[in-house]
């Protein structure tokens, strides 16, 4: 019987990590109650399940409870196959807060927050925004307090919410009146969250807004127009219907717009979260991939300068950023960007770095300015017949 070779040269094959993946910020975590169960006994606490269907679901917490109601809207209009996360909380009254910092304590990253609507109050919604803002994790809140269409009203939680000023806590409005018709219907904001499961970063022309969104199992509400203005004034999003000459469309999602103090729609913070993770990840994966080193020189530096701008020419495709003029940083007249983005940096510049700067180990700053290419949501028009 003829000798193996591998007795004479034998080889211990070793797999190399291949870096890095982009965080998936289409995934989401729901917090619920042992009293949510069907059956107790069946979800301990302070544990979490992954679920892929809404029947895995239905299985422990029925078609009755708040966990359904707040996963089924979203299931119902979710395109992709994204991570759904439940995570048994300890009793009821356990802060939204320390809720979501328990689950990503246990090293569980989940981008979207579902709360049941009791859960998130006025008392608890400012340190709740302070750590998604801190922690970049969208939390999705719909807002049923009558007095959130109340012109004089200042503090109910929509007033609150919009007072904050925070990026990342995206609230809509579900009427009352709806919500009594139909109890699934008090979770309209974990739909929308559902639609942005079709931005592939990784696709051409994916990026969506979340304006005029059609919402599968949302109801429309009725609201006047002084409702609609108020909700506006609060940057709360709202549930309806268009109409012209007697045609109607299905219920759409409107002013969806996030409370930010910047101005931000809720896609822009969402597309500003996934590129700021796009850059860590690719500039991290870059840096280690060669299992050498990255030399303090001209060439490693615009290697960096390169992948920083593939990062963001990506974006360009998908959608998020767009053409357009920019003030110079240096010049400051207009510069305009072709792709989106411009990169400040001459690679020499790492040839000025002082020993100790050098001793550092620390490239100089990129200097990455990008244009968010926005969404088009109304269309002015002046027509002149004569």
């Amino acid at each position: 019987m003829p000798v193996d070779i591998s007795n004479i040269v034998p080889i211990s094959v070793s797999i190399s990590s291949s870096g890095l993946a982009d965080a998936d910020f289409t995934s989401s975590v729901a917090f619920a109650d042992l009293t949510d169960l069907v059956t107790a006994g069946t979800f301990p606490i302070n544990t979490y399940q992954d679920f892929t269907s809404l029947d895995d679901i239905i299985a422990l917490f029925g078609t009755t409870s708040e966990i359904y109601y707040l996963a089924s809207t979203y299931f119902s209009n979710k395109t992709r196959s994204p991570t759904f996360t439940i995570f048994m909380k300890e009793n009821s009254s356990v802060d939204p807060t320390v809720a979501a910092s328990q689950i990503a304590a246990s090293g569980v990253w989940r981008y979207n927050q579902f709360f049941k609507n009791g859960d998130v109050k006025v008392g608890n919604v400012s340190a709740l925004a302070s750590w998604a803002d801190a922690s970049n994790r969208a939390v999705w809140v719909s807002v049923s307090d009558a007095a959130a269409v109340t012109a004089d009203s200042t503090t109910d939680l929509a007033s609150v919410i919009a007072g904050l000023g925070a990026r990342h806590v995206f609230q809509g409005f579900r009427a009352p009146s709806t919500l009594a018709a139909d109890p699934t219907q008090g979770y309209p904001m974990n739909a929308l969250a559902g639609k942005f499961t079709k931005w592939n970063p990784a696709g051409a022309n994916t990026a969506i807004t979340g304006e005029y969104q059609t919402l599968t199992s949302v109801t429309a509400d009725s609201l006047s127009s002084t409702a609609i203005g108020i909700l506006k004034n609060k940057n709360c999003a709202y549930f309806s219907k268009v109409i012209s000459s007697g045609s109607t469309t299905g219920c759409m999602s409107m002013n969806t717009k996030s409370p930010s103090a910047n101005g931000e729609w809720i896609d822009d913070v969402i597309g500003v979260d996934m590129l700021v993770n796009a850059l860590q990840v690719g500039l991290f994966n870059w840096l280690v991939q060669p299992q050498t080193k990255r030399g303090l020189d001209a060439k490693n530096f615009a290697g960096a300068i390169t992948e920083a701008g593939n990062v963001c020419k990506s974006y360009f495709d998908n959608g998020f950023l767009g053409a357009g003029y920019i003030t110079d940083p240096d010049t400051g007249k207009d510069l305009y960007l072709a792709n989106g983005y411009y990169i400040d940096n001459d690679p020499t510049e790492v040839e000025s770095l002082t020993t100790a700067e050098r001793q550092q180990r620390q490239y100089p700053v990129l200097n990455v300015y990008v244009l968010r290419d926005g969404a088009a949501h109304f269309i002015p028009v002046s027509l002149y017949v004569e």
